[in-house]
């Protein structure tokens, strides 16, 4: 994959996807491995019981994980995101089926460079777990029955984001002046709006600075509210 397309994904990706998280030199490194492909909107790119022979980071485009029912949105994906890791990592077949949800362009390595990949950038297997872990937790947000204030915060979260996104499509800034005053305006406890909070930034949906929430990915927080 040519250095361009390496620029422009670091360039376009939200600093919690995978790619964020990689230093240049493994950027480099997966880049040296990858081809790069690409799918119409509506082709599969994983289907659902496939064996695990490949990883891709997606350079453009978005798609929908569709659990193996293949009839829930599990979740979407957008340039940064990794997918097809986990049946690499725990060499299961595929556990879900990933749609394109536009015309997507993506960087592949197979599973056998993948390993390889990890052994000379260990690094690299951390930052894969994190972001599993990650979306574990996610999922257990979405169906856990969060309650009424965690549900009415990522609704106006997201309300906010998505009239804030036009300039920005990621780390979307929220201005709520005070946790109290966010708190007032939901009509909840402020501890409630504390509590959220700190859960939206363990799975890294969410940092927050005084008087501000930023929302690092719209697109996942939506989600949660679905």
């Amino acid at each position: 994959m040519s250095r361009h397309w390496l620029h422009d994904l670091t360039g376009q990706c939200a600093q919690s996807s995978f790619w964020g998280r990689l230093r240049e030199s493994e950027r480099s490194a997966f880049a040296d491995v990858a081809d790069l492909v690409r799918y119409e909107r509506g082709s599969r790119l994983i289907h659902v019981d496939d064996p695990g022979s490949w990883v891709a980071v997606l350079c453009g485009g978005r798609v929908r994980v569709v659990a193996a029912t293949g009839n829930r949105l599990v979740a979407i994906r957008v340039p940064g995101d990794i997918v097809g890791e986990q049946a690499v990592i725990d060499r299961h077949r595929r556990s879900a089926t990933v749609i394109a949800d536009s015309a997507v362009r993506a960087a592949l390595v197979r599973a056998k460079e993948f390993e390889e990949l990890i052994k000379t950038k260990p690094r690299l297997l951390r930052v894969v777990c994190t972001v599993i872990s990650e979306r574990l937790r996610e999922a257990t947000l979405a169906n856990a029955g969060q309650g009424d204030a965690f549900s009415k915060l990522v609704g106006y979260l997201l309300r906010e984001a998505e009239t804030a996104r036009r300039s920005t499509p990621v780390n979307v800034p929220v201005h709520i002046k005070s946790q109290q005053q966010l708190a007032a305006l939901l009509g909840v406890s402020r501890e409630s709006v504390v509590r959220a909070l700190r859960r939206l930034r363990e799975v890294g949906l969410v940092t927050t600075r005084n008087g501000v929430v930023v929302v690092s990915d719209p697109l996942r927080l939506r989600m949660l509210g679905d």
